[in-house]
């Protein structure tokens, strides 16, 4: 599978979580995924190759100034 079908597929899975969580009135938002990704992140030490805990960080950081930007 080529990278673009595999992002567009990542994209089409996230939207249809986020649908489902909707319906499921499930109103999470930016803090509690910034909190469940630290946690994961917190459960992988040593498993994690650098590059990817660079990445994750990277979206937790992005997923923590959009929390703090909406909370102000």
């Amino acid at each position: 599978m080529a990278r673009a079908d595999t992002m567009d597929l990542m994209l089409n899975i996230f939207e249809t979580r986020a649908s489902a969580l909707d319906a499921a009135g499930n109103d999470e938002g930016l803090h509690e995924a910034s909190t469940r990704l630290a946690t994961w992140i917190e459960s992988t030490e040593g498993k994690l190759s650098q590059r990817e805990l660079i990445a994750l960080i990277h979206i937790g950081a992005i997923v923590f100034r959009e929390g703090v930007r909406q909370w102000d």
